[in-house]
């Protein structure tokens, strides 16, 4: 760096130099590397001691394959700089290039004896062998850094990334247990980098088994977390448990590691190993400060783990569903846990957690709005200025629009949108709340206001949903009357009173004069008819969708909807790979793609 530095500054104080320099540069860069060549050889001549230009005479040279010219280009400089490792690793690199390879390896092994008792000098030599990938002899030479150098870090690491370039995790799993051995502070290192290749074919075989024989040598915590965290990766989530536990055992920690590890299963929706990590600690640790978070924790998966089954019974395709109630007896036992421990930790700041949840418990599965509301109303009062706060006030706001009574949710609303707590997300779907709230109450130029910033915040949920309806209020805002019926059914959909918003939406969809709202009207009429498994009435809007340019806006989530239809409605999945294919074809861009072609792609697999 030094040296081109200095370069840099020679050729700046030299205008003749610099301007050579550049017009070479410019002639290597169109391809004109004969004239390039020579210029840089004048400019070698002038400055002999430039590495700058050496290094580029030296480049210009490989790539018009003049081999010889460059080792003796090389060589000349050595003579000069006989301990430069670097040049001993171009020189190399210009003997591999012309097939010469035993010469490279020999020139390599020169470089070694000029600088044996230096760590970097294996490195060096060692990269130059990776760049031409000889990987063998890139081994060779970090074997036998490592041997010398007080730190072996290093080392490890770039070993381990070569033996798994080559598919040998087993010595790449070994090297990064040595690491972990010497250096405990380096196991995310570790960790890390077996991420990067443990989806590869045989990789998790390998590491499991390499990981377990060193461990038999050399057992300690951090091995045992490594090996843990291997399982986990793998999707052994028992023996992930199993390892972490034996850790906890023979270690004699304080439960810090399971709770970590019960934290992250929760994290990837492991809840039956994340519920028995917990019970762990419940069970072994029950006077520790982890028990809060233990017990906390515990009913949080029971609840998960219920969702999930209870989610089994819907089918989640379909873009509208009733609501119904499951498990209720299972959902009344998880509120009598959350219950538990508010009587236990009364003044800790993890009952508000778990007064929201069993507020969330009563409006999402027991479908109880006015015992909801009332316990969201407790979070709100005795916990203002958390996060749970803004998700209760949004969360009363919906239930006061499920029982008409709009004004009082927009007070919710605003409080949830200007809460200093509030995150962008919360905030703006409490404005987006609020956009549709005006758009219910027929103050459409309210609710054009109110959605003018719904394409700022582009990674929202209800982004959008936001730009649909600001285009179409714009479109239909002047027929105002008919836009004020598609509101009352659009606010009849949310509070699931579907019968009765398919009559509205189908008396607005039958007016072939309303064109905007008609479409509008039409598509909304499709998804009550999927919604109560009509799936024929469904499928004859949305194949005229699909295919009419007068309504080429709605052709990509009618496309969407007809091929989800065909394959989970009707369940014909060899019309539906056709019409996903029609969609990935036709709209690159749709929002949908990434959806279409893990549907595609699923068809595929299972009818091979």
């Amino acid at each position: 760096m030094f040296f081109c530095f200095v370069s840099f500054l020679s050729a700046q104080n030299n205008p003749n130099v610099d301007n050579k320099f550049r017009l070479a540069q410019n002639y290597e860069m169109v391809g004109q590397l004969e004239k390039a060549e020579s210029l840089y050889k004048e400019l070698i001549t002038l400055q002999t001691w430039n590495y700058t230009f050496f290094e580029s005479l030296n480049r210009i040279l490989i790539l018009q394959k003049k081999y010889d010219e460059s080792a003796g280009l090389i060589e000349a400089r050595l003579k000069d700089s006989p301990n430069d490792t670097g040049l001993y690793g171009l020189l190399g690199t210009t003997y591999f290039y012309s097939d010469q390879t035993q010469k490279a390896y020999d020139t390599w092994e020169r470089g070694i004896t000029a600088n044996p008792n230096s760590f970097i000098t294996y490195r060096i030599i060692a990269n130059s062998a990776i760049e031409n990938r000889a990987y063998e002899k890139a081994i060779d030479f970090l074997k036998r850094g490592k041997k010398i150098t007080n730190d072996p870090f290093p080392f490890m690491l770039d070993l381990s990334n070569i033996y798994a370039i080559n598919m040998n995790f087993k010595d790449a799993a070994t090297e990064l247990c040595e690491l972990i051995s010497i250096r405990p502070d380096q196991l995310p290192t570790a960790k890390a980098r077996v991420t990067s290749y443990l989806n590869r074919p045989l990789a998790a075989e390998q590491t499991t088994a390499s990981i377990i024989s060193f461990i038999e040598t050399k057992e300690t915590s951090e091995l045992l977390d490594f090996l843990s965290f291997v399982y986990f990766q793998t999707g052994k989530f028992d023996e992930a448990l199993k390892t972490i536990t034996e850790s906890e055992e023979k270690f004699k920690s304080n439960g810090t590691s399971i709770i970590i590890f019960a934290q992250e299963a929760f994290r990837n929706r492991q809840f039956e190993t994340a519920s028995k990590a917990y019970k762990y600690i419940l069970d072994h640790f029950s006077k520790s400060p982890l028990e809060i978070s233990a017990r906390l924790g515990y009913a949080k998966t029971l609840e998960e783990a219920l969702n999930q089954k209870s989610d089994l019974t819907v089918e989640k395709w379909k873009p509208l569903s009733s609501p119904a109630i499951s498990f209720p007896d299972d959902y009344k036992l998880i509120i009598n846990a959350y219950n538990d421990f508010i009587a236990s930790y009364k003044d800790n700041a993890s009952s508000t957690e778990a007064i929201f949840r069993i507020a969330e418990v009563y409006r999402l599965r027991l479908l109880d709005l006015p015992k909801a509301d009332s316990v969201y109303k407790k979070v709100i009062r005795n916990s203002p200025l958390t996060n749970y706060t803004v998700e209760s006030n949004i969360a009363c706001g919906r239930i006061a629009i499920s029982l008409s009574k709009p004004d009082e949710a927009r007070q919710f609303f605003e409080t949830a949108a200007n809460h200093p707590r509030s995150d962008p997300a919360k905030s703006f779907e409490a404005k987006f709340l609020l956009a549709k709230i005006a758009f219910w109450k027929g103050e459409f130029s309210v609710a054009i206001d109110a959605l003018k910033n719904a394409t700022q915040v582009t990674s929202a949920d209800y982004t959008n949903d936001a730009l649909e309806l600001s285009f179409f209020v714009n479109s239909a805002k002047r027929d105002s009357t008919n836009l004020v019926k598609y509101a009352k059914a659009d606010l009849l959909l949310l509070q699931n009173n579907l019968k009765q918003a398919a009559i509205e939406f189908k008396t607005l969809g039958d007016n072939d004069n309303l064109f905007v709202i008609n479409q509008f009207a039409k598509l909304k009429l499709a998804e009550i008819f999927i919604a109560e498994s009509n799936f024929f009435s469904a499928l004859q809007i949305l194949e005229k969708f699909s295919t009419d340019e007068k309504a080429a806006i709605f052709a990509e989530k009618a496309t969407f909807l007809l091929a989800n239809t065909y394959l989970y409605g009707i369940h014909d999945p060899v019309k539906a790979a056709q019409i996903y294919q029609k969609l990935l074809e036709n709209f690159p861009n749709s929002i949908y793609f990434d959806r279409a072609r893990d549907e595609l792609n699923s068809i595929q697999t299972k009818n091979g």
